[in-house]
C-alpha cells in the first residue's frame, strides 16, 4: 500500500547518468552510517548496457562508498490485474541494510 512504480523507456547515457543521481541523492542519508548495499539488476539491463554495464555499477557504487554488491537476476515477475502475470525487464533495485534510520 502507498508505493508507487512508474515504467520508462532511456538510453544508455541516461541509465547510467541516472545510477549517479540516485546515488547522490541517497549518499546525504546515508554518509559515515554502517550498512551495506545490494544491488539487484536485470540480466537484459545488464545486456542492454553491453560493454558500458560497467559505467553504470561504477557511477552507482563509487558515489555510495559503501560495502556493496550487485546481483544480477532474470527478469522480475509482476502482477497485472487486465493481462495476468507480466515479465518487467530492465529494471534495477538499490536495497539498504543498516541499523540507522534513513
Amino acid at each position: 500500500p502507498g508505493a508507487m512504480v512508474s515504467l520508462v523507456s532511456t538510453t544508455k547515457n541516461d541509465l547510467i547518468q541516472s545510477a549517479q543521481e540516485s546515488a547522490e541523492r541517497l549518499i546525504h542519508r546515508v554518509a559515515r552510517k554502517e550498512g551495506v548495499w545490494i544491488s539487484f539488476s536485470c540480466a537484459a539491463r545488464k545486456q542492454h548496457l553491453s560493454s558500458r554495464a560497467h559505467e553504470e555499477r561504477n557511477a552507482f557504487f563509487t558515489e555510495i562508498k559503501q560495502t556493496s554488491i550487485m546481483i544480477y537476476l532474470y527478469g522480475e515477475i509482476m502482477p497485472s490485474s487486465a493481462r495476468g502475470a507480466v515479465m518487467q525487464n530492465q529494471s534495477i533495485i538499490h536495497l539498504y541494510l543498516g541499523d540507522n534510520d534513513l
